[in-house]
């Protein structure tokens, strides 16, 4: 901190006492000593302030109006600038720290009774691109980036109504971040923005970093596999969630912004289904289904069939699959267990390289290993072939933490069938089916179909209808409008 002087007011010294280790804290002391009797101080963090706006606009403005009093001071400043007056015997060291530590520039003096926050913030911040997990092929392409004003701005602008209501919360005791709850209120539940909003009053934690960990926070079971909570860095897929009766949460400093309640269907569903044929979305959306289904069971399938019932395979079939394995060292499920591993190896190891070289190492890695353990009698190509359709099949998902989170279902299936064969498989299927039955997300079962046993709600989870035939909204939220399309009553 630079140029600490003692001051006579006891409050102006104990709130510099509060920054002086802050080296990026910049203090004024003594401004305008030969125009007035009063000693003012001021005080910013530089990196969070415009810099020009203070030398060329504020500073001169101050020179001009230092000789009013209190209240004619801050009458003129707030005709040219945004300024909230604090009473200097009421501060507190919080308050004073989010005031300086968002971009605003702080005023008194020591005759003076007020403190004055002045807003010339300009917060570091980067455009908005394109999202890198959810590739936009028809698609928009401004993403969210990790600026909160920016992100609700992105969304402002594709819902031009005064029913999208926000409500704010700063989160975090220390690092006291601010969080934005957004709603439809004549489409969405009442009772869902009470849960939200009890929820979001309820966290009492030391700082927060990021829209995972509040995540965590609002989700119903912490420790399930399946996300209770969606997550998005596209602003058309957040509008879209939000026109279903859900709502959305960004998180300051956050590309991505968390959606609720989620439901298995909305975590297999693609934002660019929008912007795609609807013969071509319902065929992806029964291919996701299709690769969740294969991810989790297909290893432990595959040990089930060829080590316990082998009379269930075709005799060809099964006659290559016996000179595949002849020679091999290892067992079936100790290789399958492997080699599950291994390609979960390459999958982190491309994650964490550069992209120029991460895909690369990822494909080429497994290939080239796949094939020097075959030729190595380390491994057999069958076992090659059913992991690399596993893993392909994981790829599928747009939500990464289902995508990761899967290998531990996979791998408990494949425990289960390498010990008790086709009957371990069905205790696997049975006791998963279960766990995602049990799933709520904010009181909402995981699976819509439990909630709302509608044919055409169940039709809409596996098909997407032309849009023209959409005129309702899904029955499974409960949202006051149900109505999308149609002659609807104006107010």
């Amino acid at each position: 901190m630079k140029n600490i002087n003692r001051k006579e007011n006891t409050k102006i010294h104990e709130l510099l006492s509060w920054f002086r280790h802050s080296t990026d804290v910049v203090v004024k002391n003594d401004l305008f000593a030969e125009k007035t009797n009063s000693s003012y101080t001021l005080m910013f963090c530089k990196g969070l302030v415009d810099t020009q706006l203070l030398e060329e606009s504020l500073f001169p403005y101050l020179n001009d109006i230092v000789e009013q009093d209190d209240v004619a001071m801050f009458s003129s400043l707030k005709n040219r600038f945004v300024v909230h007056e604090i009473n200097i015997d009421s501060i507190n060291k919080r308050k004073i720290e989010h005031s300086l530590f968002s971009g605003h520039v702080l005023l008194t003096g020591t005759e003076y009774n007020s403190l004055y926050a002045i807003n010339l913030a300009n917060m570091p911040k980067r455009t908005p691109e394109e999202s890198n997990t959810e590739i936009s092929i028809r698609g928009a392409r401004d993403g969210f980036i990790e600026d909160l004003e920016i992100n609700f701005a992105l969304i402002r602008k594709r819902l031009k109504t005064s029913s999208l209501n926000s409500k704010s919360f700063t989160i975090g005791r220390r690092s006291q971040t601010a969080v934005s709850l957004l709603f439809i209120e004549d489409i969405i539940d009442p009772d869902l923005v009470v849960r939200a909003e009890q929820r979001l009053s309820k966290i009492d934690i030391d700082a927060l970093v990021s829209s995972s960990e509040l995540e965590e926070e609002l989700s119903d079971s912490v420790f399930s596999i399946f996300p209770l909570i969606d997550n998005t860095g596209r602003p058309d897929f957040a509008v879209q969630s939000l026109l279903q009766g859900r709502f959305v949460i960004i998180v300051d400093g956050s590309p991505t912004v968390l959606i609720g309640p989620a439901s298995l269907a909305i975590t297999l569903k693609s934002p660019e289904d929008a912007h795609a044929s609807f013969y071509m979305v319902s065929f992806e959306r029964v291919l996701r289904f299709t690769g969740l289904f294969t991810t989790i069971t297909l290893p432990g399938l595959w040990i089930a069939l060829t080590t316990f019932h082998p009379d269930q395979l075709p005799y060809p079939l099964l006659a290559t699959l016996t000179l595949s394995r002849t020679g091999l060292p290892l067992s079936l499920p100790l290789e399958m267990m492997i080699m599950v591993v291994l390609f979960e190896l390459f999958k982190e190891a491309g994650a964490r390289l550069p992209r120029a070289v991460g895909q690369t190492v990822a494909v080429l890695g497994g290939l080239i290993v796949g094939d020097a353990a075959i030729r190595a009698g380390l491994t057999s190509p069958t076992t090659l072939v059913v992991v690399a359709i596993t893993m392909i099949a994981s790829y599928t998902f747009v939500n990464q933490s289902l995508s990761g989170n899967l290998l531990f279902l996979r791998i408990y299936t494949l425990l289960m069938c390498a010990t008790f064969g086709l009957f371990g498989f069905f205790i696997a299927m049975l006791s998963i089916f279960l766990l995602v039955s049990s799933l709520r997300s904010f009181d909402y079962p995981y699976i819509e179909s439990l909630a709302t046993p509608n044919a055409a709600d169940t039709f809409k989870t596996f098909f997407k209808a032309p849009f023209t035939l959409m005129k309702k909204r899904s029955s499974y939220l409960y949202p006051k409008d149900a109505t999308r399309q149609g002659d609807r009553n104006e107010n």
